[in-house]
């Protein structure tokens, strides 16, 4: 039995490898095709296809309440952030943009797929950096709230059944440009294989874990009621809105485990 999963793990560790090569390498040239298809980059339509394939390869049973709602959403998608996996789960269904350090750009690989993603860049930092990244994504959501920006308001992992205390970052441009949000929670089953808090593993490790799991390994994408905030809104009361929902929604779906 050992054996077998030794050997399907590897099976798929080399498919994931053969699919980031070639899907890089696409990418690259997919970049110089101009224009947009439905408003999207054609390379970001690379990425989204190489995110569906890994979650196949990965063997992950992928379950979303209501697909059409995150697939048609324009403006925030804002997410409990459990994983190195949650970008895929919420690329499996939307070509979005995301939010990143800085540092990631450099990152073999996973730099050119955020490029092709258009990713928005940022240095967490300095006080100077963050306003930056405020104006950013403002200027960014003024021109087009579609691809939606994914987000992880909790800024850092958490440990996926209760979220962190969320920033207020985001919330402060969705009021004051009217930007639309769409909650969405993600639950990992078994949440162990899945999860990467106050963990020293790396990628290769995390990965190689998911692949050898010998049982049913499930993720689901539950995108919840759309908010529309108003520019006299509480942020504070906002963020606090969005987390309890967000946190009710993960003791529900874990308590029932």
């Amino acid at each position: 039995m050992y054996f077998l999963l030794v050997l399907r793990g590897a099976l798929r560790m080399a498919l994931l490898g053969i699919l980031l090569g070639v899907g890089v390498l696409l990418v690259l040239l997919a970049s110089f095709i101009p224009g947009r298809i439905q408003g999207v980059r054609v390379p970001a339509y690379v990425v989204w296809a190489i995110a569906r394939l890994s979650v196949w390869i990965f063997g992950i049973t992928y379950v979303c309440s209501d697909p059409a709602l995150v697939q048609n959403h324009q403006g925030f998608i804002f997410c409990n952030h459990t994983s190195f996996l949650d970008t895929l789960m919420i690329l499996h269904l939307t070509p979005a943009r995301f939010l990143s350090t800085k540092g990631v750009r450099k990152l073999p690989i996973i730099g050119q797929l955020a490029v092709a993603l258009e990713t928005i860049f940022v240095n967490r930092y300095t006080d100077e950096g963050r306003a930056a990244s405020r104006v950013q994504i403002a200027q960014q959501l003024r021109a087009s709230t579609y691809p939606p920006l994914a987000l992880f308001p909790e800024g850092k992992i958490g440990p996926g059944h209760t979220v962190l205390p969320f920033r207020y970052g985001a919330f402060e441009i969705a009021q004051q440009e009217n930007i639309p949000i769409l909650p969405c929670v993600l639950v990992y089953q078994p949440l162990a294989v899945f999860s990467w808090y106050e963990k020293s593993d790396n990628l290769i490790t995390m990965a190689w874990r998911l692949v050898t799991q010998p049982g049913k390994v499930q993720a689901r994408l539950i995108p919840l009621t759309v908010i529309a905030p108003q520019t006299n809104a509480d942020v504070a009361a906002l963020a606090q809105q969005v987390q309890q929902e967000i946190q009710a929604t993960l003791s529900a779906a874990y308590g029932q485990q």
